[in-house]
């Protein structure tokens, strides 16, 4: 004659349909707030470019503030400008100092655009 007992966990499937649910949000919330961050960034950017906020104004004929675009899709988020000249007023040339919009913005915004995305994710419920 053997003796022993059985454990069951009793509920584990719904247990693991919340958590996958609640990922789904998560990640729902984070490409939103990944979206909200990359166009905050974009018209930051914009607003160096045109008012001398992080670098001096960069805006002659306006080509190049008009090319600056954000782009978001899922996780990630862009900001770019494909004036031809955009390498050269963000680097500089050996006759012209750069003027950094791009990468001052970037760094002075870091924090702000970190906030939207924490802001997002933390309005799924628990």
């Amino acid at each position: 004659m053997a003796i022993g007992f059985n454990i069951s966990v009793l509920g584990i499937g719904k247990a693991q349909r919340y958590i996958s649910s609640a990922l789904k949000e998560v990640k729902r919330k984070a490409e939103e707030g990944v979206n909200k961050a990359t166009f905050y960034a974009e018209g930051e950017i914009k607003t160096s470019i045109a008012q001398g906020k992080n670098a001096p104004v960069a805006v002659d004929t306006g080509e190049f503030l008009n090319s600056v675009k954000g782009e978001s899709k899922g996780m990630e988020g862009q900001i770019s400008s494909d004036a031809k000249h955009a390498p050269h007023v963000e680097f500089g040339t050996s006759r012209m100092q750069s003027r950094p919009h791009f990468r001052n913005t970037m760094t002075k915004e870091h924090d702000r655009i970190s906030e939207f995305i924490q802001n997002k994710v933390s309005e799924v419920k628990r």
